[in-house]
């Protein structure tokens, strides 16, 4: 087990609704995409969850931008992976 510090506190929450799931899909995504479950993946899985932490909405539709994010980290770890293998 790993210990993973909270990424922001929030103190403006409007709903609970649906953060589990937001951090989860996220976190899943990340994982599909190849990436390892490691401090900056957890990063943008917590952000996530703390956009939908301040939205009325079940998952924040901020969180798709974060869609990007996870894009960069795919390319980086494909680049790693090329460069491990030379």
């Amino acid at each position: 087990m790993r210990l993973f510090p909270p990424g922001e506190v929030v103190d403006d929450v409007v709903s609970v609704n649906g953060v589990g799931d937001t951090f989860l899909r996220v976190l899943i995504a990340g994982l599909v995409k190849g990436l390892p479950l490691e401090k900056p993946l957890i990063d943008i899985a917590q952000r996530a969850a703390a956009m939908t932490l301040r939205s009325k909405e079940a998952v924040a539709p901020e969180v798709k931008n974060l869609a990007r994010e996870l894009k960069k980290m795919e390319s980086r770890a494909i680049s790693n992976a090329m460069l491990s293998t030379l």
